[in-house]
């Protein structure tokens, strides 16, 4: 069920030692004019435990915007192998676009940093 799912997933977030709000500080960084977050969500484990693949979705006026995320995610600290899985335009040429990208947060990103480079 549901509940049950949430109070697993809060599980693998407290022992992955990821501080959640520098990634989603960071990420909002990069997210160009343009372009807005609708979600953020880990999807399946990575090979590595201690990396977690989240799916980001949004809509984008351009696909230079969707474009400009993904350059910005590959030079993010935290975030890394940025892909783009679909990218597609709703109601026709005038449409907003609607996308998907997956990557990938490193728990090891954050052990060569010290609090105060945290800031």
């Amino acid at each position: 069920n549901d509940a049950r799912q949430a109070r697993l997933m809060a599980g693998r977030i407290q022992t992955a030692g990821i501080p959640w709000s520098e990634v989603l500080r960071e990420l909002s960084l990069v997210v160009p004019d343009g372009v807005w977050l609708t979600q953020f969500e880990e999807i399946a484990p990575q090979a590595n435990a201690s990396d977690v693949a989240v799916r980001i979705q949004g809509v984008a006026t351009s696909q230079g915007g969707v474009a400009d995320l993904l350059v910005h995610l590959e030079t993010a600290r935290h975030l890394s192998q940025p892909q783009l899985a679909y990218s597609q335009r709703e109601g026709g040429v005038s449409g907003r676009l609607n996308f998907e990208v997956h990557c990938v947060i490193a728990r090891a990103s954050f052990l060569d940093e010290s609090p105060q480079e945290r800031g």
